[in-house]
């Protein structure tokens, strides 16, 4: 129910997906400006012309997440101006990504749905049909916004080049992914507490900004964090199909009501229900260790 694709090219061949590691040896700052840049063209490199397929979108969304992740661990020595100019920046390219992307993985999650719980997709045709027409017109809306989306893109780059990046040092790493993941742990807490939507869907964005900051620091951690990066990663998954029973679930409630529908509606409640246990399970076990503990392993030594 989850999208995970490769990075395509226009022509349709596969690319090779941009570094998100450090380099051990190399300047710290000038890694992270370089690796944010690698995420921001490999974005523009799939809207090439004013046609987006549903992997570039994917992608492009996930280059510019992985890019507000890196962002936040050099936050504290960046000019509030120019970081809010690149968040604001980034965030309204993702917003125009958005609705294509959950238009298309509606339509998917519904086939998926209804295998799942073996009811007949015929009483549904005419509902599958509407969400078709939705993401064909979605398609046809972001083609009008993809200049606008590469200007975006452009423009954070320009913002990122002349940011002081080289200011941050490896030492400076450790205490911004110590508060990542205090924020991701204690999100958990509040969601166990009150166990509504709104705190998952929190929590799964910060547990993902972990995700994103263990990977660039992957070569300073042990056996380069694989167990870690692979639990978040699993995590991560489940969180992510939720979230698209979740809008699927607020597509149908929002359209023609019947039988079938409530029916469908009460079947992905059940299914959120559980995707939400098992990943707090995996949450629990993961977010266990105190901060301090976490990053106790991860050695970064000194900065060129």
């Amino acid at each position: 129910m989850s999208r995970k694709s490769s990075t395509s090219s226009r022509s349709g061949s596969v690319l090779k997906k941009p570094r998100l590691h450090l380099r051990p040896g190399k300047r710290c700052g000038e890694e992270l400006r370089k690796i944010t840049l690698l995420q921001l063209e490999a974005a523009r490199e799939g809207f090439r012309v004013n046609k987006a397929s549903p992997d570039s979108v994917h992608d492009a969304r996930t280059f510019i997440k992985k890019v507000r992740a890196i962002l936040e661990m050099a936050a504290p020595l960046l000019a509030n101006r120019d970081l809010n100019k690149a968040v604001r920046v980034l965030r309204d390219a993702a917003s125009k990504l958005s609705p294509l992307r959950d238009s298309d993985v509606a339509v998917e999650t519904l086939d998926l749905v209804l295998v799942e719980a073996s009811m007949s997709s015929d009483v549904f045709d005419s509902i599958r049909a509407g969400l078709v027409n939705i993401a064909k017109q979605q398609r046809v809306n972001l083609g009008r916004q993809l200049p606008r989306v590469r200007s975006a893109l452009s423009e954070a780059a320009r913002t990122i080049t002349k940011m002081p990046l080289e200011k941050v040092s490896l030492e400076d790493l450790p205490g911004r992914l110590r508060r990542s993941y205090r924020r991701a742990r204690n999100s958990l807490e509040t969601f166990e507490m009150k166990n509504d939507p709104e705190s998952f869907h929190r929590w799964r964005k910060l547990t993902k900004q972990v995700w994103y900051q263990i990977r660039v620091t992957a070569p300073f951690w042990p056996d380069h964090a694989r167990e870690l990066i692979a639990a978040l990663d699993a995590i991560g998954d489940l969180a992510g199909k939720e979230r698209d029973l979740m809008l699927l679930e607020e597509t149908l409630s929002s359209g023609p009501a019947g039988r079938s529908v409530s029916e469908l509606i009460a079947k992905l409640k059940i299914l959120q229900q559980s995707l939400r246990k098992e990943a707090v399970l995996m949450g629990r076990e993961f977010f266990e260790a105190r901060p301090r503990d976490f990053i106790e392993p991860l050695r970064l030594g000194g900065n060129p």
